[in-house]
């Protein structure tokens, strides 16, 4: 995250000295649409928390006492990974133009996550940051 999102860890070390976690919140719009966006680095432990707190899992398992869906999705998510969260909205959608608002939606946060990752992927790694 530091270097691409944040400056480097040893500018903020006068704020908060050694940076144990970080979390990114940006707002902004995407289209007619606008976003809220989260980015954050998280642990195998912390995935793996963030995945089981979503809500109505079982909603997705069926038949809902046999259905391991849910347990292999969480164990093939169990490591280091990067977070990303894409909250897109918009005030102005008629019931008959849900569908298609939800279409726009899933396609602009497939390009936003996309964006992302390609951000954080091009940064040279720097020993120490």
């Amino acid at each position: 995250m530091f270097g691409s999102y944040l400056v480097p860890a040893a500018e903020l070390r006068d704020v908060c000295g050694t940076l144990e976690d970080v979390l990114v919140q940006l707002h902004g719009d995407h289209g007619d649409m606008k976003l809220q966006l989260v980015l954050a680095p998280m642990t195998a432990d912390q995935a793996g928390k963030q995945f089981m707190a979503t809500n109505n899992l079982e909603s997705f398992l069926e038949p809902k006492l046999v259905d391991t869906g849910v347990k292999e999705f969480k164990d093939r998510i169990g490591t280091e990974c990067f977070y990303v969260s894409a909250d897109l909205s918009r005030e102005d959608v008629s019931a008959a133009e849900i569908s298609l608002f939800l279409k726009h939606a899933l396609d602009a946060a497939d390009l936003i996550t996309e964006a992302a990752v390609q951000r954080l992927k091009s940064l040279q790694f720097k020993k120490g940051q």
